[in-house]
């Protein structure tokens, strides 16, 4: 199976869950991050069952979901624990990083790696839709397709009310 069959169905969430150890063969740098705590307030799901929370709110794009699988399997490598609460300073560069080794094991053109990236460093910077530039980019060009990386962005908020959901199982999350 490959990465493509693998996030590329109506329920990504369930495919990964049924061929979650095909993809850690493909990807083994995410297995650090299935049950990897991330012990902060925002966050009561592990790295991985965010991660696939994120991916329960995509589109079926292929650039997207592949953004929205690795923007954050650096967290288990820049973290620091006060407290008992876990901070993960510059995470998105890590995760970036780490993201680049894995794509570039992969054939795909250096532009789509390069917004791929940047998607990935950037996930945590807020942007709004004034912000958005006012001309055309063509898809897997960059600079970026900005209207993609807004669509990404604003899906953010949603996955962090979602979990904060406590009170639900966390397969719930996911119907």
């Amino acid at each position: 199976m490959t990465l493509e069959e693998i996030l590329m169905v109506d329920n990504v969430v369930e495919n990964i869950r049924n061929h979650k150890e095909e993809l850690f063969s493909i990807i083994p740098e995410l297995r650090i991050c299935d049950g990897f705590d991330q012990k902060h307030p925002h966050h009561h799901l592990d790295v991985f069952e965010h991660t696939l929370l994120a991916l329960s709110f995509s589109p079926q794009d292929f650039e997207i979901r592949l953004v929205l699988l690795l923007h954050d399997i650096g967290k288990p490598f820049s973290f620091y624990e006060e407290d008992g609460v876990r901070h993960f300073p510059n995470h998105a560069e890590k995760s970036m990083m780490i993201a680049k080794s894995v794509l570039d094991r992969f054939h795909y053109p250096v532009s789509f790696k390069k917004e791929v990236l940047y998607l990935i460093r950037e996930h945590d910077i807020e942007i709004k839709s004034e912000e958005l530039p006012k001309r055309e980019e063509k898809k897997f060009s960059f600079p970026i397709n900005f209207e993609e990386e807004f669509e990404i962005k604003n899906k953010r908020p949603n996955v962090l009310e979602e979990e904060k959901k406590e009170q639900k199982p966390i397969k719930e999350l996911y119907s």
